[in-house]
């Protein structure tokens, strides 16, 4: 958390993202999910009222981020495109970028995660029916109903609440991504970097070692 990871970058109080006022106070926790791969978590965070707009916003939401130190921005593992939709984890994202030079585009990036989404949600499907037999074979001492609950679809916001990964949302996260990190990612291809002293650059120079060897043998 950036209160414990950045303390000494962290203003006293947050401000407001479209007044910048601090006139602001922590209202509630709240969660929101975000697609890790396969998996979908959900990302625990407060959301803050402004006393003077009378508007609430949440931490994780892009122009409230802008307001913190960029380093704690960008140590942030997730992004979030929309205000109060899904979020999807930063190295993701890099993955494929890195897909896309290869030829797969978003739609077949997309899709690979979502496939994989379904398939632990037939897992748990096929668990539940199990269960159903064993219930059937040993049912309870009491019981409400015989009549078993069925298993909820995939997309049941009020059950299983499985999230796809759309088009959309990729090419949207990827603007943000690339307006972030598109800096570090030039400086890996140029030879010095005087915006970070501790830059590792010892794989830039593969090609003048072996050549300089070359001249003794």
């Amino acid at each position: 958390m950036p209160d414990v990871q950045c303390q000494r970058l962290m203003p006293a109080k947050n401000k407001y993202p479209h007044c910048y006022g601090d006139n602001t106070k922590f209202n509630r926790y709240a969660y929101r999910p975000a697609h890790w791969y396969g998996k979908l978590v959900y990302v625990v965070h407060r959301r803050v009222y402004c006393n003077d707009c009378k508007r609430e916003w949440a931490t994780i939401n892009e122009d409230a981020l802008d307001t913190l130190d960029p380093r704690i921005k960008e140590l942030f593992p997730f992004l979030f495109p929309t205000k109060y939709g899904p979020g999807i984890a930063k190295e993701m994202l890099h993955v494929h970028l890195w897909a896309k030079i290869k030829g797969i585009d978003g739609g077949t990036f997309a899709g690979f995660f979502n496939e994989a989404q379904r398939v632990e949600c037939a897992k748990l499907h096929n668990a539940y029916l199990d269960e159903i037999l064993h219930w059937r074979s040993n049912p309870p001492l009491a019981i409400s109903s015989h009549i078993p609950d069925p298993f909820s679809p995939f997309d049941d916001h009020e059950a299983y609440c499985g999230v796809s990964i759309f088009r959309r949302t990729l090419n949207a996260s990827v603007r943000l991504f690339m307006n972030e990190n598109e800096k570090y990612m030039q400086h890996m291809h140029q030879m010095w970097n005087d915006n970070s002293a501790s830059t590792y650059d010892s794989h830039k120079f593969n090609k003048q070692i072996c050549a300089g060897l070359s001249l003794f043998w």
